[in-house]
């Protein structure tokens, strides 16, 4: 797996709170996205990068399903939950997770929150996820139809995260990869201002050049707006 990733604090924050991460020899890479409004979202996006990664490596590389990564995101989540608590001036610290993890051919994605994955396969764009966020759950119930999902007056927080509770959930993804699959992660920064058509024009347009790629990703973000950290990671299957 060819591994790439860049972040940027953007045009308007003057820290940047979001953390990638890319280990090939563990065919893993990730992206965590610092919780605006919470105490220290740095240091939780750096230490759920790092529990982790600790966490798959110590469980072997290949000895992967989707019942061992929830366990090891829930005791990651614990673990930041319980250092977070025991110092005062970051107890609500809370970071989002979007991570991709190879086993042979397997992929398995992970996701808490509003960081994403996408996949580029052949002629095909998919997103890979779905946010974790109060819209999601209000058209789940019915309370809310896609119309309405669009306006910017509706509250769209994060309803799952690693570090402000005990308790998290995370939604675990497992398929088949293929030859020349080319995956983007990235925070919320991207894909909250950057449709999913023109990422899809973007990734079909610079697909051959993945460094470039990853340069045009992180600019059409500055150029649609976007207010917050910028984030990209791209994983190429050889």
């Amino acid at each position: 797996m060819i591994l790439v990733g860049k972040t940027w604090k953007g045009r308007v924050r003057s820290r940047n709170e979001d953390v990638y991460w890319t280990r090939p020899e563990l065919q893993l890479c990730g992206v965590a996205d610092g919780m605006g409004g919470l105490d220290a979202g740095h240091i939780a996006a750096r230490m759920t990068a790092d529990e982790v990664t600790q966490r798959i490596r110590d469980l072997g590389p290949d000895n992967m399903d989707c019942e061992s990564l929830e366990t090891i995101v829930k005791e990651a989540n614990r673990e930041i939950h319980a250092r977070a608590r025991a110092l005062p001036d970051v107890r609500a610290m809370g970071a989002t997770l979007v991570m991709l993890k190879l086993v042979a051919n397997l992929g398995f994605i992970c996701h808490a929150g509003d960081s994403r994955a996408y996949l580029l396969r052949n002629d095909e764009f998919m997103q890979m996820t779905r946010d974790h966020n109060l819209i999601n759950e209000k058209i789940d119930k019915g309370e809310l139809n896609e119309e309405e999902a669009n306006s910017p007056r509706v509250d769209n927080r994060v309803m799952q995260c690693i570090g402000p509770s005990q308790v998290v959930k995370p939604t675990i993804t497992e398929f088949e990869v293929q030859p020349k699959d080319l995956f983007m992660l990235c925070s919320d920064g991207l894909s909250g201002f950057v449709s999913n058509d023109a990422l899809s024009s973007i990734m079909y347009e610079h697909r051959s050049n993945i460094n470039l790629l990853l340069d045009k990703l992180i600019d059409a973000a500055g150029d649609h707006g976007s207010t917050d950290n910028i984030t990209v990671v791209l994983a190429e299957v050889n």
